[in-house]
């Protein structure tokens, strides 16, 4: 079925929709949600939380791309349930990717104070459209997928270390060109 299908379900307020969505970006969405959270089970609930997230978002949204909408979704979902439940020290999975981003995106208060959130969103998107398209995906890969950068290495075929020393560059281009803009980290 079609994005724009079952976004219309969704419109209609038709309870199929969220098992259309589950049929068609199920596994993409537990993908993400895995590889933020550690547990199984929880990154199940994000998913379940995303679904209903979508439901009582549509209307007034009307995504254009459904999977990539719902993987931001589910992304933010499981990154708020990683914050929480980091304070109780159970997990660990998305701590190493928070950290490696730490040093070249601002934190949340400071963007607040200086820039709107979706403004800041802009620019990386922007940032990312002008790099190469191997580097992109690398990047989105590892930090909006999440993967694990063995993961990344055995899908291009290059050494762990290569992969994290482009991400490396990666983020230090990313911070320049944020500077640039005017954020500070």
């Amino acid at each position: 079925m079609e994005d724009r299908e079952i976004v219309e379900l969704y419109l209609s307020r038709d309870e199929n929709a969220v098992k259309k969505t589950s049929e068609k970006y199920g596994a993409y969405c537990l993908k993400i949600a895995r590889n933020i959270l550690s547990a199984a089970e929880d990154a199940e609930e994000c998913v379940s939380e995303a679904y209903y997230k979508a439901w009582i978002s549509i209307p007034p949204e009307r995504p254009e791309s459904l999977g990539a909408w719902l993987g931001a979704i589910v992304r933010n979902t499981a990154l708020d349930m990683f914050r929480k439940s980091r304070r109780q020290k159970r997990f660990q999975g998305a701590e190493e990717i928070l950290d490696e981003l730490s040093d070249c995106v601002p934190s949340p208060e400071n963007v607040e104070r200086e820039l709107d959130v979706k403004e800041l969103t802009e620019k990386i998107n922007s940032w990312l459209e002008k790099t190469d398209r191997r580097d992109r995906r690398i990047f989105v890969q590892r930090y909006f997928l999440g993967d694990p950068v063995k993961l990344i290495s055995e899908k291009t075929g290059e050494p762990p270390e290569k992969i994290s020393k482009r991400l490396s560059r990666l983020r230090q281009k990313l911070r320049k060109e944020l500077e640039k803009e005017g954020y500070t980290v």
